[in-house]
């Protein structure tokens, strides 16, 4: 028998990867898209005492690892988020406004529930740009979130 020696065959695959970042620069037509994003992390933080505006500091621990996390999001969005016993403010001065017709009643507190959003959203975003600086982009909400639950505080979004 005769035997023919086998031939071994080596074969090398080189595969290289590139990895190309491309700079996009928004404008009128793709900022919809980049503004409009689905692509989303969520922070809630519902431990607001009746009528505070600034986060404590379980809040502020919170935000802080959350921005951590999401320095590079494209925008943050801050959503205020109150409860019916969250207007302090409302209660103090109701005895004075008892003698007026309801609907200014009701329109006194809905002024004084915006009022106390609008600084929930203040005092959240400077502590966003305290940490993560002052180019960072911020888009608050101009509604509040009225809490079933009793709920008080802020939901913050990074957008990516």
């Amino acid at each position: 028998m005769d035997q023919k020696p086998k031939e071994i065959i080596k074969i090398k695959e080189v595969i290289k990867e590139k990895i190309v970042t491309k700079i996009v620069k928004l404008d009128k037509k793709n900022f919809k898209e980049y503004y409009n994003s689905s692509k989303y992390k969520t922070l809630k933080c519902y431990n607001f005492k009746e009528g505070d505006v600034f986060p404590d500091i379980q809040c502020k621990t919170d935000l802080k690892k959350f921005l951590k996390d999401n320095k590079d999001a494209l925008r943050f969005e801050v959503i205020p988020v109150i409860a019916e016993n969250d207007n302090k403010v409302f209660l103090k001065m109701q005895s004075n406004i008892q003698n007026m017709n309801k609907d200014f009643q009701e329109k006194v507190k809905e002024y004084m529930f915006k009022g106390l959003s609008r600084d929930r959203v203040l005092e959240t975003s400077w502590y966003i740009k305290d940490t993560l600086g002052e180019d960072t982009i911020l888009t608050p909400t101009n509604y509040y979130v009225k809490s079933k639950k009793e709920n008080k505080g802020i939901i913050i979004k990074a957008y990516h």
